[in-house]
């Protein structure tokens, strides 16, 4: 592209005009010379051209002329095709390429650009040292198989060489009660390890360069950290917006901005129950309200004071705090001997006194009874602690055929063991703390060598 506006040049050494233009000094407009002149003709002053309509070429032929709609030298070599000559204005320099000066005519200038060969090997990234001068960035290799962004990080405004960096984030720690956050802080990390409460200032994203702002903010175990911006608010997880956010102890922020007015922070970690009353190292907690816990001791049948360490209150076997098969007391009585060789007598069935010592205050509510053959019966005894006797049936309570099981209950429904129908005899329930269970009376059948009877009752006191 340089050479071309040597053909400006070269038209015009080799053109020849006739004598009457060195003369006058006058533009002849559309004078055909090709057969006016059979020599080249000098001239000492200039060539002077008039602006007219292009003229329509013709082969064999070239034309050289003002385009009165340019007002620029054109030239329609051996046909009908023009183009305009391309002039260059101004210093020229050496290596630098030429640049047009608008976009209607030929004028062209010497314009800055790099220029010179590739730098760097295969496949490395091209920059501009200087205007003759190419630098390059070799690729990245490693670590391999790993994406690498090139970018580059200017010096309070100076560009730098471009270089390949690794994604990620760094960190900037503050260890003060105060903090300012910039512009370098944008999609990085800010690490609060300051004991106690820092005060930070955020600008807004109103403010130059910290549009679509993102950020993550970091605190200790002991760093509470309250940010005010200089300008909008801030929105706690999508909240109503406030003049400050507080960020509390061992908890991480992302900052964003909706509308680049406001800021958006998220605390996914962030606690969501809050302290009340006066709590120490030890004490148990519980809630005291629907977002807050305070300190707390058990009560009742388990107690504490202050720690973990618990106490059994004498309430704890109270059968009211107990389940149903927990408070059940059973009273085996057995009358015989299967092994021998003699059978059962009615003496031995009763009255056989204060057989077996009642523990524990309750509700009898089944009596059972079993033999190894026949079908002997028993009426069984309660024996008060002021020696009082009461039957606990109201009438004899006989075994099934061959000895088989058969109970008494108070509602003749199906017994505990959830097969045998019982008989409604059972009368006088309630038995207290040092009675007794006996035999009162009794009917051998002759048959059977041992009988076993079987006294259920329900604890109503303290074990």
């Amino acid at each position: 592209m340089r050479k071309l506006y040597i053909l400006g040049t070269l038209i015009l050494l080799a053109f020849a005009l006739p004598a009457a233009a060195q003369v006058s000094q006058q533009p002849l407009p559309g004078v055909d010379l090709a057969n006016t002149w059979t020599a080249p003709q000098t001239f000492s002053t200039y060539i002077s051209l008039l602006p007219i309509s292009a003229p329509t070429g013709a082969s064999g032929k070239s034309l050289f002329y003002m385009d009165s709609s340019l007002n620029w030298p054109v030239f329609k070599p051996n046909s009908n095709t023009a183009y305009q000559l391309v002039l260059v204005s101004g210093a020229i320099t050496s290596g630098q390429s030429v640049c047009f000066a608008n976009s209607t005519t030929g004028g062209v200038t010497s314009c800055a650009g790099s220029g010179g060969n590739p730098a760097g090997g295969a496949n490395a990234v091209q920059y501009e040292i200087n205007s003759s001068t190419f630098g390059g960035i070799a690729p990245a290799t490693s670590p391999q198989n790993v994406l690498q962004l090139l970018g580059e990080l200017n010096s309070s405004g100076t560009g730098q060489t471009p270089a390949y960096y690794l994604p990620g984030i760094s960190t900037r720690s503050v260890t003060g009660a105060s903090d300012t956050i910039v512009l370098p802080d944008r999609a990085q990390q800010v690490y609060y390890s300051h004991s106690g409460a820092v005060a930070t200032s955020i600008p807004a994203p109103s403010t130059s360069g910290f549009s679509n702002w993102v950020m993550k903010s970091v605190t200790s175990s002991g760093s509470t950290v309250t940010f005010t911006p200089t300008a909008g608010q801030i929105s706690n997880n999508g909240g109503a917006l406030a003049g400050t956010f507080a960020q509390q102890p061992s908890t991480t922020c992302i900052w964003t901005t909706l509308d680049n007015t406001n800021l958006q922070v998220n605390c996914p970690s962030a606690p969501s129950v809050t302290t009340s009353g006066s709590p120490s190292n030890g004490n148990l907690a519980k809630f005291s309200s629907g977002s807050a816990i305070t300190n707390a001791d058990l009560s009742g049948a388990v107690t504490t004071s202050g720690g973990t360490v618990t106490t059994l209150g004498s309430a704890v076997v109270a059968p009211a705090n107990n389940v149903v098969s927990l408070n059940r007391k059973v009273v085996d009585i057995a009358v015989g001997d299967q092994s021998s060789s003699s059978v059962l007598t009615s003496a031995q069935l009763g009255p056989q006194k204060r057989l077996v010592f009642v523990e524990v205050a309750g509700t009898v509510t089944e009596i059972d009874v079993e033999a190894d053959a026949g079908t002997p019966s028993v009426i069984v005894g309660y024996r008060n602690p002021a020696g009082t006797l009461v039957n606990l049936l109201s009438g004899a309570l006989s075994t099934a055929s061959a000895g088989a099981n058969a109970c008494s209950n108070t509602g003749g429904t199906t017994g505990l063991d959830g097969v045998t129908t019982c008989s409604a005899t059972l009368q006088n329930t309630t038995v207290a703390l040092g009675g007794y269970f006996e035999l009162v009376s009794g009917t051998a059948d002759g048959t059977a060598k041992l009988m076993t009877i079987h006294v259920i009752y329900q604890a109503t006191g303290s074990l």
